[in-house]
């Protein structure tokens, strides 16, 4: 079958099932002309990427070309910066058949899989402020922890970025992705002389809390810490897993390390908000991954459009 076809025959399947998106969204796709239905089964010309600042642009430009003229064996569909995003965020588009699964520029760390609506939360929170030295910015409904690993690239490591998701599950997800591009060695574009953690960007902590409320209840439990994780790092040196003496040692330096994000009382202080104060804050609910239209397009492929999939996703 054509893609044109396959394309066609998804639309019909969509139109199909009756979707029903709550007013709201309605209200903003009509304001707009834009068919929330037709939306969905556009087939989407590009995706986007984020260049990791701690390898060579040149060269990661240079791989990710190759990889992308290599699926057809022509130079169609070149690398895009975006024109619109100061060219310090580091976001290009490319072809959107291009699969980051198998591309080497991802595995290796030298590009994010990141949406470029993500990339412009963070710049909006960010551009046109003069940053100091030491600020603390805390990242509320945090993973898949694209946003606050961009955040964290953007500042000194004199700085702390604090995300917070309610769900363990999708916390796991953050920890790895902190991992890959903080602090594992073959991934983060460090090489050993950077092990100082001079040169690594701000310091992440993750937290497993409720949003609505975090900073105001006791502090919550400290499930990571980007500074203990390279110091173990160097401990453990080429070990991949820790073994179950190493995460106990990192619990309990975890849960001694709570006590940094505590503000120290003082009289001015009001006693309701226990949290050091953060400096900026980023409430970004819109996933960097889930909600872009291109993983909607997927998972409804993948579950079969109906009613009650569609205005999930919407």
């Amino acid at each position: 079958m054509s893609t044109t076809a396959t394309n066609d025959a998804y639309l019909q399947k969509i139109k199909a099932s009756s979707v029903k998106m709550c007013p709201e969204l309605k209200a903003f796709y009509d304001d707009h002309g834009i068919s929330g239905e037709e939306l969905l089964g556009v087939p989407l010309a590009t995706r986007f990427v984020r260049l990791n600042p701690r390898f060579d642009k040149k060269e990661t430009l240079a791989l990710l070309k190759t990889e992308i003229s290599g699926n057809d064996g022509s130079d169609d569909g070149d690398i895009v910066p975006i024109p619109w995003l100061d060219d310090c965020f580091g976001f290009h588009a490319i072809p959107g058949d291009f699969s980051l699964a198998q591309s080497k520029a991802f595995r290796s760390g030298r590009i994010y899989g990141m949406d470029v609506s993500s990339g412009a939360a963070v710049a909006a929170l960010l551009s046109g402020h003069e940053i100091k030295h030491k600020v603390r910015v805390l990242d509320l409904c945090c993973s898949p922890g694209l946003k606050l690993r961009m955040i964290a690239d953007l500042l000194s490591c004199s700085s702390t970025v604090v995300g917070v998701d309610i769900s363990k599950e999708r916390l796991a997800v953050c920890k790895r992705v902190v991992k890959k591009y903080h602090v594992d060695r073959e991934t983060s574009g460090h090489t050993p002389a950077c092990d100082d953690t001079s040169n690594r960007g701000a310091r992440i902590r993750l937290y497993c809390a409720d949003g609505t409320n975090f900073g105001s209840e006791p502090i919550s439990e400290l499930m990571f810490d980007s500074v203990v994780a390279m110091e173990d790092q160097q401990v453990a040196g080429k070990r991949k897993r820790m073994n179950k003496s190493a995460r106990a040692r990192e619990q309990k330096r975890l849960k001694h390390l709570s006590s940094l994000d505590k503000k120290a009382s003082s009289e001015d202080c009001d006693e309701s908000f226990i949290m050091e104060p953060f400096d900026y804050v980023l409430v970004d609910a819109e996933c960097s991954t889930d909600g872009s239209l291109k993983h909607v397009q997927q998972r409804a492929v993948k579950t079969g459009v109906t009613n009650a999939v569609v205005q999930n996703l919407t």
